[in-house]
């Protein structure tokens, strides 16, 4: 009974989007690590605050949509619409809150995010941003690798805007969201295809999608290692890193439908802090 109740606590916390806040600090952390940023914590929370407030209020809009695939996620929002609610609304205030710590402008990203996010599915099933082949995933690996970048650098004392580095890690951000997006897709094949949204799993089928994303996710890992053979970016970094993501790539084959989603928004953020626990361990 105690592992049931643990199995089903972990997936509703998955089902109200709390991993992918994990995952959106876990690539703040990243970049922080990367470019030899102080610690922000507060820049970390506003980057779990956002994406989860965003990503729950996508979710929850989508699932209120008439003739909806009943997945087990739409079926809990059903049963739990008024917890839904108040963590939807909580985690807005908190976005807004932790945000104001990191810089009162930043709170803009707020509505930004949202404005993006209405962007993303507007239109009629088919032809909407997230209906494209490709697209659809590279906007969603764009959008996630800016918002983390610009949150790391809000807090930063000197913006270093003609470091090389920077556009070296945004492009290695862009690729590791762009990998996991795809597996992402994998626990929504039902009701893309019942919506005209054309995704990798759908074209490809899951095979040659999950060989796409090993290979993006290799590539985004090479880079990273040669920003470390170049001296950029430190040794526990561009070989921790590197590392823990591709093992864990082929641990993500265990995994199917929705608990493969929660373990792809976990994964990012675990990896990178036992890095963080190794870099704050060695600077002690």
């Amino acid at each position: 009974m105690q592992a049931a109740a643990l199995r089903n606590t972990f997936n509703n916390l998955g089902h109200l989007s709390l991993y992918s806040g994990c995952y959106a600090a876990g690539c703040v952390l990243l970049v922080l690590l990367a470019m030899d940023l102080p610690m922000d914590w507060p820049a970390l929370g506003a980057g779990l605050a956002t994406t989860w407030f965003v990503y729950l209020l996508h979710r929850t809009r989508v699932a209120r949509r008439p003739g909806v695939t009943w997945s087990q996620r739409v079926l809990y929002y059903g049963k739990n619409r008024s917890l839904v609610r108040c963590v939807l609304w909580a985690s807005g205030v908190l976005s807004f809150i932790m945000l104001f710590f990191v810089d009162p402008w930043a709170c803009l990203l707020v509505p930004a995010s949202v404005f993006g996010m209405l962007c993303y599915g507007h239109g009629s099933d088919g032809k909407r941003v997230r209906d494209r082949l490709y697209l659809k995933n590279a906007v969603v690996a764009l959008s996630m690798a800016a918002f983390c970048m610009a949150l790391a650098f809000f807090g930063a004392v000197e913006f270093p805007g003609d470091d090389p580095t920077m556009a070296t890690v945004l492009l290695v951000l862009f690729l590791l969201v762009l990998s996991d997006a795809i597996l992402c897709d994998f626990a929504d094949t039902e009701a893309d295809q019942r919506t005209g949204t054309r995704t990798m799993p759908i074209r490809f089928g899951h095979a040659r999608a999950r060989i796409v994303s090993d290979t993006i996710t290799f590539g985004s890992a090479l880079i990273l290692l040669s920003l470390w053979l170049i001296g950029s970016v430190s040794p526990v970094v561009g070989l921790g890193v590197p590392l823990l993501i591709v093992s864990t790539q082929f641990l993500l084959r265990r995994f199917k439908a929705e608990k493969l989603r929660h373990a792809v928004d976990l994964r990012m953020p675990l990896a990178v802090f036992v890095v963080f626990l190794v870099v704050f361990s060695s600077s002690t």
